[in-house]
This record gives C-alpha cells, structure tokens and sequence, in this order.
C-alpha cells in the first residue's frame, strides 16, 4: 500500500490509460465521427474506460500471480522472481511469457493463441489509428484511398525504426509514454477555451442524451485536471533531471528530460504549422 504513495505509480497508470484507452491518441474522435446523433457520450466513454481498466485489471491478476508461482518453483530468490515482473513490457511479454509457455502442457499450442490474440488486438487498435490521420486528409479533399495509402506508408516509414532498433523504441516509449499526457492537456484547453458549462450543455448534455453531466464537471476540468497535470508532470521533470542532472540536456541521450523537450517542441511546432494550413483549406472550402 506504500507504493500507492508513489507519484511514479500514479504517472505509469496514468500514461497507460491515456495509451489503451485512445484518450491521449485522439482516437475517440474517430469514433465519434461515426457515432449516431443520439448516441451518449458519457455512457459510452464510461463504458469505454472501466472496460479497458477491467481488462487491464483481469490480465495482471492473471500473469502476475502466475508468474510468480512458476518462478517461485524454480527454486529462484524472491527478489530474482521480482527484478522479472519488473522488466518493461517487450521482456514480459517476448521472454518470460514464451519461456512460461514452454513448461505447460501442449504450451507451444497456446503460446501460438496468445501471439495471435495479440497480433489481432494491435491490427484492431491499428485501424482507429490510421483512421484518425485518414480522416484529417480525407477533410483536406483526398480521396479515402489516397489517404489511408499516405498514412499507411508514413506509418510504416516512421515506425520502421523502432522495430529495427529496441533502443530507439525504447526513447519513443519514453517520450510519447508521457507525450500522451501532454496530449491530453489539449483536450483540456480545448474545453477550457470553449467554456465546461457551454461544452457540457450544448455538445455532451444535450436535450436527446440520456445520461447527463451535472455541475461537477465544470469544477474538474477548471480546476481539478490542470492541477492535477502540472503537479504530475511538474513532479516527472524533477525526477527526471535529478536523475541525471549532469547530462539531463543531452537531446540525443535515449531516456533525458532533454530528448523530452526537444522532441515535444518539434511535433508541436510541426502539427501547429500543419494545423493552419488545414484550418486555411478548410475554410476556403467552407467559403466555395
């Protein structure tokens, strides 16, 4: 229970949520492109996130108590079984998962299942990833095929790296894991900048909603979540430069506050720039 005194804790949870729920992707507005007018939002957007906490949930009670029943009777120290569960995902899931497997019966059977189950939900998380860029040049007048055939290759292009490269993967996990926070803190602004009452009233409580967001919702997204983002990131820069205070400026360096920055200024004033040349399309097609 200590640990939950740990603001690391609460960052990694948090990270991961914005991961696996689509949240710090955007990818939600996908989704509500091609929902229905009288679709509820919040329903969807709880069921949304408990689902995806209950799946999360459900898979660490059963790996973890797993793992550390077959370590523990291979005769290993406890603090040896530990340094195992707290290796990063790539050697859970490509090392000590498969090595699991191979001690079961019929294991290599069902290590095939898992390795297919994985592959299906990356390739379903793939499709609302592409079709949210597809979607932004699809608004700029390409055609869907066109699109989807930019945003595939560039997809591919970029991600080349980090699966030819585990230390290169492991830099843009370090980045973009906390960048999706950042992401995040858009939406909020968003919602600041349009007014929570105005936002609540007239885009998610509408009249044909069924469940509805009472005033308490103003109070969080004016209050609660900036407060909440700049302690939580405020408290990861520090631990991040204290770290490392001798080298935390390297930009070049695979996991620095260095790296951090200058990759967050780039994409930012990347996708700033790229967002008045679509904002100046749009409105002259608007205008036509």
């Amino acid at each position: 229970l200590h640990k939950l005194g740990d603001l690391k804790v609460w960052i990694n949870a948090l990270s991961q949520a914005a991961w696996s729920t689509g949240a710090g992707w955007g990818l939600l507005l996908t989704y509500a492109v091609y929902s229905r007018k009288k679709e509820n939002p919040i329903l969807t957007s709880a069921t949304l996130g408990f689902g995806d906490y209950f799946a999360s949930l459900l898979a660490a009670v059963t790996i973890i108590p797993t793992v550390f029943s077959f370590f523990s009777g291979q005769n290993l120290a406890q603090e040896k079984v530990l340094e195992v569960m707290k290796t990063d995902n790539v050697g859970l899931t490509f090392i000590w998962i498969p090595n699991l497997f191979s001690k079961i019966p019929s294991g290599s059977f069902f290590l095939a299942l898992f390795f297919l189950a994985l592959c299906f939900a990356a390739f379903s998380s793939l499709i609302s990833q592409l079709e949210l860029i597809a979607r932004i040049f699809m608004d700029c007048g390409l055609t869907r095929k066109k699109a989807v055939f930019i945003v595939g290759i560039s997809c591919f292009a970029l991600g080349l790296p980090s699966a030819i490269s585990l230390g290169f993967f492991n830099n843009q996990d370090w980045v973009w894991g906390m960048g999706l926070i950042v992401s995040g803190a858009f939406f909020i602004f968003l919602v600041l900048k349009t007014g929570p009452k105005k936002f609540r009233e007239e885009i998610i409580s509408t009249s044909e909603t069924r469940f509805k967001l009472g005033k308490g919702f103003d109070f969080l997204v004016k209050f609660i979540l900036p407060i909440q983002l700049i302690a939580m990131l405020g408290w990861w820069f520090w631990d991040s430069y204290s770290n490392d205070p001798g080298n935390w400026y390297k930009i070049f360096s695979q996991s620095t506050l260095g790296t951090v920055l200058f990759q967050w200024t780039v994409a930012i004033v990347v996708f700033l720039g790229f967002n008045k040349i679509i904002s100046k399309k749009l409105s002259k097609k608007n205008e036509n």
